[in-house]
C-alpha cells in the first residue's frame, strides 16, 4: 500500500496547479512523473488526479527492503508470479491495465526490472508514477510530464495546522508553520501532537509512549518490516494503530503510513528488542530472501543459510546475488 505521501487531515491545500497538470496529463494518456521530498504530497495529489479522472487505479510500490524481488514495485494483482523478461512482463500489464491507469509509488526503490517495464510502459498506457527525484538518465528521455512539488507557502501550512488542531494560538501555530518548514506530512505531524515537538522523531516518541504495549510492539514490528505485511498474518491489535493514524490498510495490507514516520519511528525500538522482533516477523513473511534477510538481521547466520540455500535453485540475477551473500 503506500499510504502515503502527504496526509489525510489536510487534504490538497495549495495543489491546485500540480494537481491540474497532473490531471490533464492522464487525461491525455501522457506518462506522469510526480517528483518531491519524502511527506511533500505526491501520492496524495496521484490520488486526487486518478479520482478526477473517474478511471481505476492499479497500484504499486517500490521498497528498500524489497530491492533484489523481481518485479516487486509492479502491483501485486498484475505482477503475481511475474516472470520472463520485460517486454512479456509489460504486456502482461498492460492487457491487465488496458484504459484504466498504473502509479508506481516511490520508484527510487523500484527494482531495475520494474523501472525497464515502466520505461516500456510509458507511453502506451496511462502511467505515473513518484519518487524523490527527477527521472535518472535511464528514464529520462522518455516524454513525462514532470511535476515536481515543492514545499507549501505559509498561508496554505497554516490552514493545515488550523484542519489539524483548530484551537492552537497564533503563536503556537506560527512556530509549528515554520518548524514544518512547507512539508504537509510534517506538518500534520507537529500539529497532531501539539507539544510544539521541533522534530518528527520527538513527535512521534511523544504518539508511541501513548500506545498499548499490544499496540506499540505492532508499530516496531510494522517499522522494521519496512513494506506492506498481510494483516492477517499479524497478531491482533492493529485497529489502535489504524485509528491514530499511523497505519494505514490498504487490500488486505497494512504498513506504517510513510516511510518518513518509518524513519522516525525505528531509532525508538529497544536494541534488545530488535532481534527478538526481527525473529518474529520472519514467521509473518513467505520469501525466502525476505526472510533470510530478517533473520541474518537478527544474528541467526546459520539459520538464515538453511533458509536461503533451497531458494538458490530457482534464483536468478540479483535475487540469486543477494541470496548467495
Amino acid at each position: 500500500m503506500p499510504e502515503v505521501d502527504g496526509n489525510p487531515g489536510s487534504g490538497l491545500v495549495g495543489r491546485d496547479s500540480e494537481l491540474a497538470r497532473v490531471a490533464t496529463a492522464l487525461a491525455a494518456d501522457r506518462p506522469v512523473w510526480v517528483a518531491g521530498e519524502p511527506g511533500i504530497g505526491k501520492t496524495s495529489l496521484v490520488r486526487a488526479a486518478v479520482a478526477r479522472s473517474g478511471r481505476r487505479l492499479h497500484e504499486g510500490a517500490g521498497f528498500a527492503t524489497l530491492g533484489p524481488v523481481p518485479y516487486h514495485a509492479l502491483p501485486r494483482s498484475l505482477a503475481a508470479g511475474a516472470a520472463g523478461d520485460a517486454e512479456h512482463v509489460a504486456r502482461e500489464v498492460e492487457r491487465a491495465v488496458g484504459p484504466e491507469i498504473l502509479f508506481v509509488d516511490d520508484v527510487q526503490w523500484a527494482d531495475h526490472r520494474s523501472r525497464d517495464v515502466l520505461a516500456r510502459l510509458a507511453g502506451r498506457i496511462a502511467v505515473v508514477v513518484a519518487s524523490r527525484e527527477a527521472p535518472p538518465p535511464a528514464l529520462a528521455l522518455l516524454p513525462w510530464q514532470l511535476v515536481e512539488l515543492v514545499a507549501l507557502d505559509d498561508a496554505s501550512a497554516a490552514r493545515i495546522a488550523r484542519q489539524m488542531r483548530p484551537g492552537l494560538t497564533a503563536a503556537r501555530q506560527a512556530r509549528i508553520v515554520a518548524r514544518a518548514a512547507g512539508n504537509p506530512l510534517l506538518l500534520e505531524e507537529l500539529a497532531r501532537d501539539g507539544s510544539e515537538s521541533p522534530t518528527m522523531r520527538r513527535a512521534m516518541a511523544s504518539r508511541v509512549a501513548g500506545l498499548s504495549p499490544t499496540g506499540r510492539r505492532l508499530l516496531w514490528l510494522l517499522a522494521l518490516a519496512g513494506n506492506p505485511m498481510p494483516a492477517n498474518r499479524l497478531p491482533a491489535g492493529m485497529d489502535e494503530l489504524v485509528e491514530r493514524g499511523l497505519v494505514a490498510a490498504r487490500a488486505g495490507d497494512v504498513q506504517i503510513r510513510h516511510a518518513m514516520l518509518r524513519d522516525a519511528i525505528e531509532p525508538l525500538i529497544p536494541a534488545d528488542e530488535q532481534g527478538v522482533l526481527r525473529r518474529m516477523l520472519a514467521g509473518f513473511v513467505e520469501d525466502p530472501l525476505q526472510v533470510a534477510s530478517l533473520l541474518l538481521a537478527a544474528g541467526d547466520a546459520a539459520e538464515a543459510a538453511q533458509v536461503a540455500a533451497p531458494a538458490l535453485a530457482g534464483a536468478t540475477g540479483a535475487r540469486r546475488a543477494a541470496l548467495l551473500e
